[in-house]
C-alpha cells in the first residue's frame, strides 16, 4: 500500500486522530496497515483454517481489507479510509506488463545489445525502431499436454494471413507444452527466413540476421485455475504485452477450443464497418440475486479436491462489496472482442487498478470484471455489442458443446458476413 492516496476526513477506531494526518505520516499509516493485517492474518487463516488457504493470496486479501478499512473483518471506519491504490506498486509483481515497457530515443543497434534478455526488447521492432502494424492481435491462453499442439497450429494457420500478431499464454504447469509451443514458434520464425531468402523479399526487421514472425510467447506464465483471479492476471498481463508488442485495432481473446469461421482480414473487415467501428464486443447480463455471492472476497485454496472448486468464501470474512458503490456489475461470458482503447484504458485507469485490487479476491472474475469495467464507464458503456462468437449452450449444462469442424464450416456458411 505504499505510496496510495488516503480519503482526508475518514475517522479510524483505532487511530486516535483522522487520516488528514496519517497523509503526512505515510511511514506510520504503512506500519499501522500492515501490523493490522498481519494480526487479521493469523487471527483469522492461522489459528483456524491452518494450510488451507495459498498464503501470498491471502495477504493480498489481508492487506486490502485493512487499507479499505470500511468492512466487517477490518471494523477501522465508516467510510474507505483508502481513496486509491498505486497500481504500479501493487501489481508490480503480479501484473508486471502494467508498466508500459518505453523504449530509448535512440533504438541500439543489434551489434550494441549482446545479452539475450536485452535482444527481446527490441528484436519485434522493423528496421527503424517502430512496431509492427496489425488489423488484429489474439491472445491465445492454452493449457494440458502436448496432444493440444495440433489444435494450436490449427488455429494459428486458419487465422495467420499476416494481418494479425499472436501472443500464446502457457500454463505454468504445461512445461512439456510451453516446450513444443516454442519449438513451433522457431519452426515458423526459420521457414519464414527461408521464405524469404528464396524470394529475396526485405527482411523489415531490427536485426536482419534474426526474424521474428507475428507469433510470441508471453513474457510471464501462470499457474491457472479455474474460479479465482489467475485467469484474469493471465489475460490482463497478455494485453498489456500486446500493446508493447505491435500496434493493432482489436485483441480477441481465444483458447485451444475455439475455431475460426472467418480469416483474419475478413474479421477485421467486419470490425471496421460503420456499425461496429470503435466498439467492443462481449455478451453480458446485470447480476441477480443468485449471481451476487460471486462479488463476495474469496480465499484460494492450497490443495483443491476437485478441479472447479479452486476457491471458499468463509463466513468470518463477512459481507463485502466491491469498493465503488456507483459501478454496474454484470457478469459475462469469457470471450470477447476489445479495442486497443479500452486495453490502454485498463492499464492507465487508477479506478480500474483499485477495482482490480478487490475483484482478484471475487469468484470467477474473468466472467464479471471486464463487463463491470465497460458497463460502468460511459465512453465505453455506449460502444457494446454482442461478442461475434458462435457458442451452442445446452440446457442445464455448465459448458458449451464441442462441435467438430464440420458443424463449423456449417455455422460459417449460415453466418453471411456478419
Amino acid at each position: 500500500m505504499q505510496h496510495s492516496t488516503s480519503t482526508r476526513f475518514s475517522t479510524t477506531g483505532s487511530l486516535p486522530h483522522q487520516n488528514a494526518s496519517l497523509n503526512s505520516i505515510q511511514r506510520q499509516r504503512i506500519r499501522f496497515f500492515h501490523r493490522y493485517q498481519s494480526e487479521r492474518y493469523h487471527s483469522l487463516i492461522e489459528s483456524r483454517f491452518p494450510g488451507d488457504f495459498e498464503e501470498e493470496q491471502t495477504r493480498r486479501l489481508a492487506c486490502f481489507i485493512a487499507a479499505e478499512g470500511s468492512n466487517p473483518l477490518a471494523n477501522l471506519s465508516d467510510t474507505r479510509l483508502i481513496n486509491m491504490i498505486d497500481r504500479l506498486a501493487y501489481f508490480k509483481e503480479i501484473l508486471p506488463a502494467i508498466q508500459s515497457r518505453s523504449l530509448p530515443a535512440r533504438i541500439p543497434s543489434p551489434q550494441e545489445v549482446r545479452n539475450i534478455k536485452d535482444r527481446a526488447l527490441y528484436r519485434h521492432l522493423k528496421s527503424d525502431g517502430s512496431k509492427r502494424k496489425y488489423k488484429l492481435a489474439y491472445l491465445l491462453m492454452i493449457h494440458g499436454d502436448i496432444t493440444t499442439m495440433p489444435d494450436v497450429r490449427q488455429l494459428i494457420e486458419e487465422l495467420d494471413d499476416g494481418s494479425a500478431v499472436f501472443l500464446i499464454h502457457v500454463d505454468k504447469k504445461s512445461e512439456d507444452l510451453k516446450a513444443a509451443v516454442i519449438d513451433m514458434i522457431a519452426s515458423r520464425e526459420k521457414a519464414l527466413k527461408s521464405q524469404l531468402k528464396k524470394t529475396n523479399g526485405e527482411i523489415n526487421s531490427w536485426d536482419p540476421t534474426d526474424v521474428p514472425g507475428n507469433v510470441f510467447m508471453t513474457s510471464k506464465s501462470y499457474e491457472i485455475s479455474w474460479g479465482h483471479g489467475s485467469l484474469m492476471w493471465c489475460q490482463l498481463n497478455g494485453f498489456w504485452e500486446l500493446l508493447d508488442l505491435a500496434e493493432w485495432e482489436y485483441v480477441i481473446n481465444l483458447s485451444a477450443s475455439d475455431y475460426p469461421l472467418r480469416k483474419s482480414r475478413e474479421i477485421a473487415h467486419i470490425l471496421s464497418q460503420p456499425k461496429y467501428k470503435g466498439r467492443n464486443h462481449m455478451d453480458s447480463w446485470h447480476v441477480n440475486t443468485a449471481l451476487a455471492k460471486r462479488l463476495l472476497p474469496f480465499l484460494h485454496l492450497k490443495s483443491p479436491m476437485f478441479a472447479e472448486i479452486t476457491v471458499r468464501h468463509i463466513d468470518e470474512l463477512g459481507v463485502m462489496l466491491p469498493p465503488f458503490p456507483r459501478w454496474t456489475y454484470v457478469k459475462h461470458h469469457q470471450w470477447m472482442i476489445l479495442t486497443r482503447e479500452f486495453i490502454e484504458f485498463l492499464r492507465s485507469s487508477d479506478t480500474v487498478a483499485h477495482a482490480f485490487a478487490y475483484f482478484e479476491h471475487t469468484l470467477i472474475p474473468d466472467e464479471s470484471f471486464l463487463g463491470s469495467v465497460l458497463k460502468s464507464f460511459p465512453q465505453f458503456k455506449k460502444k457494446l455489442s454482442s461478442s461475434k462468437r458462435y457458442v451452442k449452450w445446452l440446457p442445464k449444462q455448465p459448458h458449451p458443446e464441442v462441435l467438430g469442424l464440420e458443424a463449423a464450416e456449417s455455422i460459417g456458411r449460415r453466418a453471411g458476413t456478419a
